[in-house]
């Protein structure tokens, strides 16, 4: 019997719309099951399935055991094996015997495969808003005798012929996202972390390009793996020559040890194509994140500004110096007014009380009341910093229940600190009770959740435990947005060290990093945003001199840098001087009047040369745009710059003038001001805009603007 398809289509769009196709082959005789192709595409799906490839030479495998299946399975290959185990019996190959497949709606489906033994099913999701693909696999034990799961993948899929390098990001506390890019060869390419979080120093997702990845040409396949704990991406060479990828959870001894009845499901895999270089993907990627494949309900819009009393006041929380802060922040304008770590019960520094979430009553006498009262009269929504998955050895929580500790390391604390057994139910049971009863007695909109040290030791299981720690986090979560579903929560782990989107599947915004200095800070943010829409991605104000690097910078240019993402203070309004201030409010109001576009336009970002990068939004009508213009550096003293313009329409003439007010000298500003400059059709796309930032520490904002009469074509992603 010849072989069948099934087709996914992302977008579902009429033919010679772009998108992407992956065919999944399926044999009448039981023995194909593969991803068969998998690309960018244009118009109906192809009728006929491009030939298997050949894997191995040699003697044949008994009856069922073909190439494809080899392919699919992991006989045969020569590198790890995307499903690989030992049954308690010494078994170790997985032989489906029957298959199926159950159509779950126009872009989503399931593929089941049975042996007697195991069941693994694969769930595949097309995403009609984005040129993306959404897969996640589940392995159950139906008989015995026990199996132990090695390593399990979402996927193992062919990558396009055309991919040529791989971009991963590394990076450490305050330095998120450092880009790492190598050829692809015959040694592949392997990323992997075992801290029991996603953590800073491996970001779960490799960037697959055609070339160099450049920021608007050439085609580029993100994947994406949506792991907020222990994660391996990897991409290994077949003995044809043809590259294969596949990711999962990376699996500690133990930690896929199955009993008969019980599963383990990887974290989704995803797979988002563009054929416009970097920018083409993040404009696919913030499309997913404004559709309903990400949580909406609960974000809060227009997207408020926000002011964090950590870097204000650290751990010297009182009532008087929260009110006082409530009366600054009312005056700026601020609209949303977050009381960060200090507030509960003895915490006077980070050694002592965490687990204890009760307000401190020799600090807060009357409780956190008065300062929900103060916020709300002052027209400002409540947000509140927790950790709920740790606990302090010094508190109370530790010294009631030391069987919640996740043990077995001797009682290593970490910054202080010991982690919470998450995979035991009656602590998640606990975490969710304090965080039900402080968002049933209080008026909190907002819950900024930390996590601040990796795991160590060893949980409730099976094996180290921490697969059983990150589905009982997602248990709590997934409780919590039930119970609280207009409540906002960001995750922030010391910064950036779990902005995955498996935390940003149950979760608003990501705190992406702790550095608030806008020199360190602009890198994170413009490459943080390949994978997270400004509308979700936090960013601050911070005092200066910054707390984390000791450099001065001026409040205008702080105020530039605040508009890469979701705008929010974390200083103390009551030290500014009086320019300060001035600026800081015009700072805001500028954010407030230009966030309707700079959370839902389209994204290019452009790291110009080793001094200037460059943000432009463009409406979907391409009748209006932002360009927000930073230089950081001086190793190029004087040089001028084009901004690059390429989302503009050729058929528009556009009035440029200035956004708000601009941090060092720009030469020929006057020329922006008031009713701004005059650009006649087709200059812009064509050659961007030149400027000269001559000092490092500069930052331009312009609005362009199409002229009246002017017509043009909406611009899509």
């Amino acid at each position: 019997m010849a072989s069948e398809h099934t087709s996914f289509f992302s977008p579902r769009q009429p033919a010679g719309d772009r998108g992407a196709l992956l065919l999944w082959q399926r044999g009448g005789s039981g023995r194909d099951d593969r991803i068969a192709f998998f690309d960018s595409w244009s118009g109906a799906a192809p009728e006929t399935l491009p030939p298997p490839p050949v894997v191995r030479w040699g003697a044949r495998l008994d009856q069922p055991l073909t190439d494809a299946m080899a392919a699919s399975d992991g006989l045969g290959l020569a590198y790890p094996s995307p499903l690989s185990f030992l049954a308690d019996d010494g078994a170790a190959l997985f032989r489906p015997l029957r298959r199926s497949w159950t159509q779950k709606g126009p872009e989503a489906g399931t593929f089941l495969r049975e042996d007697g033994r195991l069941a693994v099913g694969t769930e595949v999701t097309a995403f009609p808003i984005s040129a993306a693909f959404c897969l996640q696999s589940t392995a159950r034990v139906v008989k015995g005798p026990a199996v132990s799961l090695h390593r399990f993948s979402a996927a193992h899929a062919p990558l396009p012929p055309w991919v040529t390098e791989v971009t991963a990001f590394a990076g450490d506390w305050s330095g998120e996202f450092r880009p790492t890019t190598v050829p692809l060869g015959s040694s592949g390419f392997s990323w992997q972390r075992s801290a029991g979080r996603s953590d800073h120093h491996r970001y779960p997702a490799l960037l697959c390009s055609e070339g160099p990845l450049t920021a608007d040409r050439g085609r580029v396949l993100a994947v994406i793996l949506a792991a907020s704990g222990d994660h391996e991406l990897r991409i290994d060479q077949r003995v044809d020559g043809t590259f294969m990828v596949q990711g999962g959870a990376y699996l500690n001894p133990g930690d896929g040890r199955l009993a008969v009845g019980d599963a383990l499901t990887t974290p989704a895999l995803w797979f988002v194509f563009s054929e416009h270089g970097a920018n083409g993907l993040r404009q696919q990627i913030h499309a997913l994140q404004r559709s309903g494949a990400f949580p909406q309900e609960g974000l809060a819009w227009p997207r408020p500004v926000h002011l964090n009393s950590w870097e204000g006041l650290y751990f010297d929380v009182s009532e008087q110096a929260l009110l006082e802060l409530v009366a600054s922040a009312k005056a700026l304008g601020v609209e949303r007014f977050v009381v960060d770590d200090g507030w509960f019960q003895d915490r006077i520094d980070d050694r002592r009380a965490l687990g204890d979430w009760l307000e401190d009553q020799r600090r807060l006498p009357r409780g956190l009341v008065p300062i929900a009262e103060a916020v709300e009269a002052a027209g400002m929504s409540l947000g509140l910093w927790v950790e709920p998955e740790m606990v302090s050895a010094n508190s109370a929580l530790a010294r009631a229940h030391p069987e919640w500790l996740r043990g077995g390391d001797g009682g290593l604390e970490s910054r202080h600190q010991r982690v919470l057994d998450l995979g035991q139910a009656a602590v998640q049971d606990a975490v969710f009770a304090f965080l039900e009863a402080l968002l049933t007695r209080l008026p909190i909109t907002y819950l900024k959740w930390d996590h601040n040290r990796i795991l160590t030791g060893q949980g409730a299981g099976p094996g180290v435990g921490h697969g059983a720690q990150v589905a009982g986090l997602y248990a709590v979560l997934r409780r919590l947005r039930d119970a609280f579903p207009s409540v906002e929560l960001e995750t922030c782990a010391s910064g950036g060290g779990r902005m995955d989107w498996g935390m940003l599947g149950l979760m608003h915004r990501a705190w992406l990093s702790d550095a608030n200095d806008p020199i360190v800070r602009t890198p994170i943010m413009m490459r943080g945003g390949l994978f997270l829409a400004p509308e979700r991605a936090g960013v601050h104000v911070g005092p200066s001199p910054a707390h984390g690097t000791g450099r001065v910078t001026s409040m205008a240019f702080r105020c530039a840098v605040g508009l890469l993402g979701h705008f929010g203070l974390e200083l103390d309004p009551r030290s500014l001087g009086a320019e300060d201030w001035r600026m800081l409010k015009a700072g805001i109001e500028r954010y407030q009047r230009l966030r309707p576009l700079l959370h839902s336009g389209l994204v290019f970002d452009y790291e110009v040369d080793e001094d200037h990068w460059v943000r432009v939004v463009v409406a979907e009508d391409r009748r209006e745009a932002l360009a927000i213009v930073l230089r950081l550096g001086d190793q190029r003293p004087g040089r001028p710059l084009r901004v690059p313009l390429p989302g503009l329409a050729a058929d528009l003439s556009y009035a440029v003038r200035l956004e708000g007010p601009a941090a060092g000298p720009v030469p020929g500003l006057g020329r922006f001001e008031g009713a701004g400059l005059t650009v006649a059709p087709g200059y812009l796309p064509a050659q961007g805009f030149p400027l000269q930032l001559p000092q490092p520490q500069s930052a331009l904002v312009l609005r362009f603007t199409a002229r009246e009469g002017s017509e043009g074509a909406a611009l899509k992603p």
